[in-house]
């Protein structure tokens, strides 16, 4: 009974050290580095701008909730 038990311990512990680096891999992933003074490049079009854009729709200005 006392090996179960040593290998759910070490099991919860892989487990974990695993969701440990995945969570430090996706922090480094999430911003990119960016020089001081550096314009950021615009996003891509989405394709509803896109075709929005090829049948002549005008840009419209948001209007706030009232």
């Amino acid at each position: 009974m006392k090996t179960l038990g040593g290998y759910v311990f070490i099991g919860a512990g892989l487990f974990a050290s695993l969701a440990f680096l995945h969570a430090a891999q996706l922090s480094f992933r999430a911003q990119p580095i960016q020089a001081i003074g550096e314009v950021p490049a615009a996003p891509p079009d989405s394709i509803v701008q896109v075709v929005a854009e090829a049948t002549g729709l005008q840009p419209v200005a948001p209007r706030g909730f009232a």
